[in-house]
């Protein structure tokens, strides 16, 4: 989810913030191939990415793209600040579990997923700027992966909105090695 979207639709007008998320999404491309992401669906300015969990090393490439998709913004910076006055920064919320794959629709038909996996990361993209930080995740990822794997931070025991159990909520802020 792009950070201050609505401070920057506002400042750059409806045409140019088109065109920022525009080749924000196109300079996503290259890490969601290169760290086999499947791409869901564009949400204004938020990319649902999903993973077929196959390893440990898809959890890894789940966490690794937020920071490759991060390197790219950086090295275009003066493309993004000449053109818009901003390089685009971008907070995320991750989460592992099943998810249902359904066409729905009578007039417009499309494949939707539905799960409380996606509710649950959602929530936690959510408390990026509670927590100030840029990436989150669930308790569920870093038990996964370990703690040998990864420096995650705890923020906090919460109960998401919409959830009966609470989830445990960590901040990454580095790669994860994928040995």
């Amino acid at each position: 989810d792009l950070k201050s979207s609505t401070t920057l639709a506002e400042t750059l007008g409806h045409e140019k913030y088109s065109m920022l998320i525009q080749d924000c999404f196109r300079d996503l491309t290259d890490p969601i191939l290169d760290n086999h992401a499947e791409l869901y669906q564009y949400v204004g300015d938020e990319v649902v990415l999903t993973w077929r969990i196959k390893n440990i090393a898809s959890y890894k490439h789940a966490i690794n793209i937020y920071f490759d998709f991060k390197d790219v913004l950086e090295e275009k910076g003066e493309y993004y600040k000449q053109n818009y006055g901003v390089i685009p920064e971008f907070k995320a919320g991750l989460n592992s579990g099943r998810v249902m794959v359904a066409e729905v629709g009578i007039i417009r038909k499309e494949i939707a997923y539905h799960s409380d996996v996606l509710n649950t990361a959602a929530r936690i993209q959510e408390l990026c700027n509670k927590f100030h930080q840029p990436f989150l995740v669930s308790d569920e990822i870093v038990k996964t992966i370990g703690t040998d794997n990864i420096e995650a931070e705890f923020q906090d025991n919460l109960t998401l909105r919409g959830k009966e159990k609470e989830v445990g909520v960590f901040a990454i802020n580095q790669r994860v090695p994928m040995k």
